[in-house]
């Protein structure tokens, strides 16, 4: 497939997590860029043999968007091997750039892979949206090798716009001169239309239901849930398990039955499922790791204008609104979700909870982003 760029310079995003993953923060704002120009997204390196090395994937996931998913060699995440993945998936992007005669207008890594300096005349951005350091063990990747990478980023980067005030002072702390700060946002335009998604027919629990949707690994503190659960409220979980998380104590919480566990799901579906819940919850342990984090669920649940639990967290205090329950034990967590499970949802209270997720939509990040990037085409927001 041919690279469709009208001879425009990309803007490149090394990220994370493949486009048909988790929706992460780098495809939300990689999504709205694509107002302002061509956008060429990354995905994370496929295994494969290697006669498939020069023919990377290539498909349009979205309007303005270009997907390349580059082919990997078998153990390349091994220790040492794991240097090889630079020169591959920088060299997979290039070909295909060469051959539509256009270069990277800037090359934003949201990933940890030391990648920018194999492209020396773009513009160099790390979009840091976790502290892969403290969260190295969590990612199951080792701590030097995450040192080693931002080291690598600190000597490349221009600049590194930060998902939060303490990732980006760690960044600042470190040594690096331009970091700016740009908060996750929340797809309104998606979320406001909730309310009238399609019914699901894999959950059969009486409401008033509260939920949390997203991925069940360490970063959750379980005991949360399981407060919730013990008062006979309705629960119920959307997302997928990560290396058997919670152990025994998961099992037996999603064995209860006021407890529904469904598992992953593509997010198309995502506002069905938050169609039937009534209070969203964040129930993030305070690890140095989620207190580096930015809340992207707390904004989903506003926004969606479903009532907001929250763990006490630097990123949810940013929000400044009241219509977040913020506490810091799992007794007051499940006393606030009662609590917000008996208001009245009033439409009133619907378009509160959206106006305050309005702020923080991806369309003024985006803004916010193509103005620090040098991007010219307007936006209509909402």
């Amino acid at each position: 497939m041919s690279v469709p760029f009208g001879g425009r310079d990309p803007v490149v995003i090394i990220a994370g997590t493949p486009w048909d993953g988790m929706l992460a923060s780098e495809r939300q704002l990689g999504a709205q860029l694509a107002a302002f120009g061509p956008v060429v997204y990354v995905d994370p390196p496929v295994s494969r043999s290697w006669p498939t090395l020069s023919r990377p994937q290539i498909d349009q996931p979205h309007p303005g968007v270009t997907r390349i998913t580059p082919n990997g060699v078998r153990g390349m995440y091994r220790p040492l091997a794991h240097h090889a993945i630079a020169p591959l998936v920088a060299h997979a992007v290039k070909r295909q750039l060469n051959l539509a005669g256009v270069k990277p207008r800037a090359v934003m890594v949201a990933a940890p892979l030391a990648i920018l300096s194999h492209f020396p005349e773009s513009r160099h951005i790390v979009y840091a949206t976790d502290d892969w350091i403290v969260g190295a063990g969590l990612m199951g990747l080792p701590e030097d090798r995450m040192r080693w990478v931002q080291r690598r980023h600190l000597e490349t980067a221009d600049l590194v716009i930060a998902v939060s005030d303490v990732l980006a002072e760690r960044y600042r702390s470190a040594g690096h001169p331009a970091v700016e700060v740009v908060a996750n946002g929340c797809d309104l335009d998606t979320l406001d239309g909730v309310d009238r998604a399609q019914p699901v027919q894999n959950v059969d629990l009486p409401k008033p239901i509260a939920g949390f949707l997203g991925n069940l690994s360490d970063r959750i503190d379980l005991s949360y849930l399981e407060a919730v659960a013990e008062r006979g409220v309705s629960t119920l979980l959307v997302g997928p398990r990560r290396a058997q998380f919670g152990g025994d104590r998961f099992d037996r919480l999603v064995a209860r039955p006021n407890v529904r566990w469904v598992g992953p799901q593509p997010y198309e579906r995502m506002p069905s499922y938050l169609r039937l819940i009534d209070v969203g919850m964040t129930p993030y342990s305070p690890t140095e790791f989620n207190k580096s984090s930015s809340p992207l669920k707390t904004l989903e649940y506003l926004a969606a204008g479903r009532g907001s639990v929250a763990t006490d967290l630097p990123g949810v205090r940013s929000l400044g609104t009241p219509l977040v329950a913020i506490e810091t034990n799992p007794e007051a967590f499940a006393d606030a979700v009662e609590a917000t499970l008996a208001m009245d949802r009033t439409p009133e209270l619907v378009a509160a909870r959206r106006a305050a997720a309005a702020p923080h939509s991806w369309e003024r990040k985006a803004l916010r982003v193509a103005d620090l990037l040098g991007l010219a085409t307007p936006v209509n927001l909402p």
